[in-house]
């Protein structure tokens, strides 16, 4: 368990972050059921909780995808409203680079 905390504090991406919290649901899930705290399923029922899966999964993205663009709009019209672009330095960025 110590391994798992020591690996997850060296991942940067959000992606490997993801894989190793998703590693972590299966291992707890797959556990849940073999000590019989979760009953088995039958394939009907299976089905459909992996389509709820899906959906939501779907959900999640489109709403994921819908706020980093409203984040990246909204970025823009309140760097052109007060005037700065992307292209020139701030002042302070200027005071640290003097000889450019």
């Amino acid at each position: 368990m110590e391994m798992i905390f020591e690996i997850a504090s060296n991942v940067s991406t959000p992606l490997g972050l993801a894989g190793i919290i998703a590693t972590v649901l299966f291992f707890s899930i797959s556990q849940f059921i073999k000590a019989g705290i979760i009953a088995k399923t039958t394939k009907r029922t299976s089905g459909r909780i992996a389509i709820l899966i899906i959906n939501r999964l779907f959900v999640l993205a489109f709403i994921t995808i819908f706020l980093g663009f409203l984040g990246f709009f909204l970025k823009h019209i309140v760097a052109f409203k007060t005037g700065q672009t992307h292209n020139e330095p701030t002042e302070e960025q200027v005071d640290i680079l003097p000889g450019l």
